[in-house]
């Protein structure tokens, strides 16, 4: 994802017939470095249009993200609820029985018309398109003042919470500045300086001194600076009612849903989105001037990038659980807006049409009901040297899969061939092709996309929304409705 400017760069000079100076320019080349940089405001010069007449101030903001969710995703959690569970997703439920402002979404940032999370949050944060990789800054390296710093320069209290570390792109697109997103320790440090009020979700490995390079102890830091620090579920749930509050839950990020809900000591230790976003709203609820809250369902993009089905789903209903808690919310406390959307589309996740007049196609849909482990933590079940009548086994129980003799033996020399821990490679090059026939998903890539996606708002400010939005103008908007500037 960093460097794809150059890689455009590249690629278009081969190809058109345009002043490489004038197209480095447009694709913000020549970035500046932003150590001791004072942050100002939006250097944005467009406005968001407005329509109609603002109907009030937002004194609460609930801005949700499903990470790299496509339409494809959002279908898939629907049919899958209503036909395997009974129930149709809040998401949909939202749009039959609320009055939703709905958009579409453009997500391209300063440097591609595909995004990165960095860029995608930060045009929520800052207002403007910034280059993939960078976390609110101008193209000409001017940090610009994130949305949560200006949140609390007005005297409202921010809060961050997330399945991914805590310090990944997109909370930190709401309350950092840093030229490259992996510079995820100085993150950690500028959410302290920033007083960050509610941080909750991966990534303690940022915090702990026996981690970090330069072995500053955070973890210290911020119960020196008046934070109540947590570490597991329990101590969460009992810290309500802390001035201030860190919870760092896993050293990465928080684990897939379908390995957390099927593993006994993570149910007990680790706590899932629902339960990061109620002990996030129970925390800020008494905010005396309100209160801005990010809540990101940052594992359903790496599912995408994995390709991996089972996983996808589940993330994607984890989070749509989280929906009616914003709502209720809502209904206490009317003056809330909220926000559900997402940054980018990844992986090109689409349901496809299998069988005689595709009648085929839900009941294979309905195997997704038999995967129990993401591709992950797959690694974990295979052992080398496995027979192929073992492995055609293991795959039966862990994904109801029923694997030809002569398949599994195929596979077993793939596996060979690669790293047993492989990560996006080993669920790209074996098992999602695999599983594809199985479940009628299939991707188009394990890279983001550039798909216009889904924006629903409600709530006082959301009248502000027009049916098509670029997703800078959203900063904007959400300042509007806050009061804030």
């Amino acid at each position: 994802m960093v460097g794809i400017a150059g890689k455009l760069n590249n690629r278009f000079s081969a190809k058109m017939s345009v002043n490489r100076r004038d197209f480095v320019r447009l694709l913000g080349g020549g970035l500046a470095a932003v150590t001791g940089l004072p942050l100002i405001g939006s250097a944005e010069t467009k406005k968001p249009t407005v329509i109609g007449s603002p109907s009030g101030k937002a004194r609460n903001v609930i801005f949700m993200v499903s990470d790299g969710m496509t339409h494809g995703t959002l279908a898939l959690a629907e049919q899958y609820s209503r036909y395997v569970l009974g129930k149709p997703t809040n998401w949909m439920n939202l749009y039959r029985k609320r009055p939703v402002v709905r958009a579409l979404q453009e997500t391209r940032s300063h440097s591609s018309i595909v995004t990165d999370s960095a860029a995608a949050s930060s045009s929520w944060g800052c207002g403007q398109r910034v280059i993939n990789g960078k976390i609110n800054l101008s193209p000409e390296g001017v940090a610009l003042t994130p949305i949560g710093v200006k949140a609390k320069r007005s005297g409202k209290e921010v809060g961050l919470v997330s399945t991914a570390r805590i310090t990944h792109a997109t909370p930190a697109g709401f309350a950092a500045n840093v030229e490259f997103r992996d510079q995820e320790d100085t993150i950690a440090e500028q959410y302290l300086t920033r007083e960050i009020d509610v941080l909750l979700g991966g990534g303690s490995r940022h915090f702990d001194p026996a981690v970090r390079a330069d072995k500053k102890d955070l973890f210290a830091n911020y119960l020196n600076g008046g934070y109540t620090v947590v570490r597991n579920k329990v101590d969460l749930l009992k810290a309500a009612s802390a001035k201030r509050l860190l919870g760092t839950f896993c050293p990465d990020h928080v684990p897939y849903t379908i390995d957390h809900q099927r593993n006994p000591e993570l149910m007990r230790d680790v706590p899932t989105l629902h339960e990061m976003m109620s002990a996030a709203l129970s925390r800020l609820e008494h905010s005396p001037n309100g209160f801005l809250l990010q809540v990101e369902g940052g594992r359903i993009d790496h599912a995408a990038h994995a390709n991996d089905a089972g996983a996808l789903l589940q993330e994607q209903l984890m989070f749509d659980s989280c929906i009616p808690l914003a709502l209720e919310f809502q209904e206490r406390h009317p003056d809330t807006l909220i926000i559900i959307t997402t940054d980018h589309g990844t992986g090109g996740c689409h349901i496809n049409g299998e069988g005689k007049e595709y009648a085929d196609s839900m009941p294979m849909v309905a195997n997704l009901q038999k995967y129990t482990v993401s591709f992950e933590c797959l690694g974990q079940h295979l052992k080398k040297g496995m027979s192929a009548a073992q492995l055609q086994e293991k795959l039966a129980l862990l994904y109801g899969l029923n694997l030809p003799a002569s398949r599994a033996q195929e596979i077993l020399l793939e596996l060979a061939a690669i790293d047993a821990e492989g990560g996006y490679k080993y669920a790209g090059n074996i098992m999602a092709p695999l599983l594809a026939k199985h479940c009628a998903i299939d991707w188009t890539t394990h890279n983001h996309t550039g798909d216009l996606v889904e924006f629903a708002a409600l709530g006082p400010g959301s009248e502000r929304i027009t049916p098509f939005i670029e997703n800078w103008q959203v900063h904007g908007v959400v300042c509007q409705a806050m009061g804030i500037e």
